[in-house]
């Protein structure tokens, strides 16, 4: 039985979907108007964890996750760089899919866009007023947050509470009320925009989701998930609009992810402490990157730092070093169906349990890190096994295979073999080369240490010289 921490409720609960064997899943995905760095990784790689488990688990997953390219921050930036909103949108956008798919992130069902919905949302807005919930002024439209009685009610606030703050500018004249939100806004100079019953314009950025998730995904969602940053308003928002529409609950669970810290802040663009998929990917492995990542469960906050990603990379190869060895066990052992020796049956038996114990953690709410470390010391049994064995028994050892390969499913670890094979060789011979050109240096031998750095870069591999490390990373052309 699985359970699930809902934000909503704020209770461990027993999951149930809506149609049995069915998850609705809608989660807020990226603004494209910038490259992905590690604060959207760490929601990505979590809640497709969370995917790959219910799958394991043997439910369909209808897992949809929209991009936003039409929105304040998209129109600040295309400003700035003086581009058409859609062109920054479709750049920024590539780029994404880049990175998930370096990620190994498995593509949603449905990827909807926010701009190829704008009629779907202008409906969904004049539903809004038609039942009294929202109102028109002066070309924009806002929803009225005191028509909806349990405004504030995933937040765990009170309506007066949110006054100070609200949700957009306060003082603007055209609201009512200072919470108010906009469902539409009024043409201004230099924003793209659509005709509407209101006047040209564009949607607000809350109703997106809720008219997208409606679309794919019907009224009420089994789950709902996104980073802890949209709790409020923007999820707060997205369940009085959708709820006050429908009269039905919007979503029965909630998932919000932890922050990623540098330095005690949380990692964003508008604090510039972020660091870019990108160029990570340059120095670590994306095993390595998501073994960091699901190392802490998924709504604990991370501390970065370059020693604790450091440390992920060694544990990702060790781990490796362990699946890769027992593959080939199991590949080129005869299959033995003698007698089974104590070793035999030991193993056995730890397969049973590594398997019972790694469902009874992710099933308490997907806590990958009690997961890994039912991982890590089924690697050491199985590891022991290769070890002591006087003769490795095929059938046991592709037992021992088949649960592993069930954990990297899980995980989305090491899934293409033989390119991580070939790519694994090429970092190992490139680290030599970096540390026999360190000791080069240190001996001020600048010729040699000169002359592997040539020839690297010849080879497409660039060398940064740098205090504490030689960094290295795969030229672009």
């Amino acid at each position: 039985m699985i359970k699930i921490y809902s934000t909503l409720t704020r209770l461990l609960e027993e999951f149930k979907t809506i149609k049995p064997g069915v998850v609705k899943w809608y989660n807020c995905g990226p603004t494209v108007n910038g490259l992905m760095h590690l604060g959207h990784a760490r929601s990505a790689i979590a809640f497709d964890t969370i995917r790959r488990y219910l799958e394991y688990k043997k439910y369909k997953v209808v897992y949809v996750m929209n991009f936003t390219d039409i929105e304040d921050r998209m129109i600040e930036v295309a400003n700035k760089e003086k581009r058409a909103v859609l062109e920054v949108a479709e750049e920024y956008l590539n780029y994404f899919r880049r990175d998930m798919a370096n990620l190994n992130l498995k593509t949603a069902t449905v990827h909807p866009r926010a701009m190829l919905h704008i009629n779907q949302m202008i409906e969904f807005i004049e539903g809004l007023i038609e039942k009294g919930y929202a109102y028109e002024s002066n070309g924009d439209v806002y929803f009225d947050v005191r028509k909806f009685e349990e405004y504030g009610k995933l937040s765990n606030q009170k309506l007066e509470n949110v006054l100070q703050e609200g949700t957009e500018d306060t003082k603007n004249p055209n609201k009512r009320f200072p919470a108010d939100f906009a469902l539409w806004k009024n043409e201004k100079p230099g924003e793209p925009s659509w005709s509407s019953p209101w006047g040209k314009g564009r949607p607000g950025w809350n109703l997106e989701c809720s008219c997208m998730s409606r679309i794919y995904l019907g009224d009420t969602l089994d789950i709902h998930s996104g980073g802890q940053d949209l709790i409020f308003p923007h999820h707060e928002n997205e369940i009085a609009q959708s709820e006050s529409l429908t009269g039905k609950p919007f979503a029965n669970y909630w998932l919000h992810n932890g922050y990623i810290n540098i330095d005690k802040e949380k990692m964003s663009k508008s604090l510039g402490n972020f660091v870019n998929i990108v160029d990570l990917l340059q120095h670590y492995s994306t095993d390595a990157v998501r073994l960091f990542v699901l190392q802490t469960h998924y709504r604990s906050p991370i501390i970065f730092t370059e020693d604790a990603i450091d440390q992920a990379q060694i544990t990702s190869d060790r781990l490796f070093d362990v699946i890769l060895l027992t593959k080939n066990y199991a590949t080129e052992t005869t299959v033995n169906k003698s007698a089974l020796s104590d070793l035999d049956k030991e193993l056995l038996e730890k397969i049973t349990k590594a398997r019972e114990d790694f469902v009874k953690a992710m099933d308490e709410d997907f806590n990958t890190s009690n997961g890994f470390a039912v991982v890590f010391d089924y690697s050491r049994e199985v590891n022991d096994y290769l070890r002591k064995a006087d003769q490795i028994n095929g059938a046991v050892i592709n037992k021992a295979d088949e649960l592993f390969n069930e954990f990297r499913s899980v995980f989305g670890l090491y899934e293409d073999f033989n390119s991580y094979l070939s790519m694994d060789l090429v970092e190992k011979l490139v680290k030599l080369l970096v540390e026999i050109r360190g000791e080069y240096r240190k001996e001020k031998n600048w010729e040699m240490s000169d002359k592997i750095r040539d020839e690297l870069k010849h080879a497409g591999v660039t060398l940064e010289d740098n205090p504490k490390r030689i960094l290295w990373k795969l030229s672009e052309n």
